[in-house]
């Protein structure tokens, strides 16, 4: 009789250990799905975030062509100015009068084209 109580001891610690570990395990699995969930939510944001800056790019990138276009074509159309594209302050002024004309495309800074010496 001795054993079968022993072993009913047992046996109910081991169902007690058996339970916490259940518990635990769910505990987890919560846990996991909330960061998984939490994931796919941050991975949307930056994938729009990324589209988002992407466009900004491409917007600076025309804007940067069209002003070497520019600047290209006020060199050729008038070369005894003496503009030079590899001269910033010529470029600096040539910046500003395209930007008079209202050529730029996007909202960039020309700094970040054409940064300050």
């Amino acid at each position: 009789m001795m054993q079968y109580i022993e072993a009913q001891v047992e046996y109910a610690k081991e169902e007690a250990i058996v339970s916490t570990l259940r518990t635990q395990l769910a505990s987890q699995q919560s846990c996991i799905h909330q960061d998984s969930h939490s994931l796919r939510w941050k991975s949307a944001e930056l994938a729009e975030e990324l589209k988002d800056l992407s466009l900004d790019v491409q917007k600076c990138l025309s804007e940067v062509i069209a002003l070497h276009e520019f600047c290209s074509l006020i060199e050729h159309e008038h070369p005894n100015k003496g503009f030079s594209l590899d001269s910033m302050d010529d470029l600096e002024f040539l910046v500003s009068i395209a930007w008079n004309l209202g050529l730029m495309f996007c909202d960039c800074q020309v700094s970040y084209a054409f940064p300050k010496r």
